[in-house]
């Protein structure tokens, strides 16, 4: 057999992932939480990088990592309670306090060394209401707002 019948390489594609440690101390539904990864994927602006759920309860009684397909969760109480990876950061989601600057939707811890952001704080509450007043939904605006504040 010549060179002439060598195939190719197979192309191959690198994928990216950031790994969200999410504690949810609100109401929100799955579905939101959906709609809010996919919205942080585009702020994010590479369609190589993904974005891994794992949905860490503030009484961390049980832990849910949601995937790519819609619904797909696997339990795994380790995710969080091991120290952060490079590739990971937490994303709270609480309501705001009333001492908070009212115009508000969180706020974020930066890494410095890193020059990344490490932990998000969302205001459910916040997002929900400005989500209402522009006509969007809210994982939508939750997704960008924190995208913005951690990439």
């Amino acid at each position: 057999m010549g060179p002439e019948h060598v195939m190719p390489p197979a192309p191959f594609s690198l994928a990216l992932y950031l790994i969200v440690r999410v504690y949810d101390t609100t109401d929100l539904t799955a579905a939101t939480l959906m709609e809010s990864r996919r919205a942080m994927e585009d702020v994010l602006g590479s369609p190589h990088v993904r974005v891994v759920w794992r949905t860490c309860p503030a009484g961390r009684a049980s832990t849910t990592r949601h995937d790519a397909a819609p619904g797909h969760t696997v339990t795994d109480q380790a995710d969080c309670e091991r120290p952060l990876d490079s590739q990971e950061l937490v994303m709270r989601i609480t309501t705001a306090r009333p001492e908070t600057a009212p115009d508000w939707l969180g706020y974020s811890y930066v890494d410095t060394a890193r020059r990344t952001g490490t932990l998000a704080t969302v205001f459910a509450d916040r997002i929900r209401s400005a989500a209402e007043r522009l006509g969007m939904e809210t994982g939508t605006l939750m997704g960008r707002a924190t995208g913005i504040l951690t990439g």
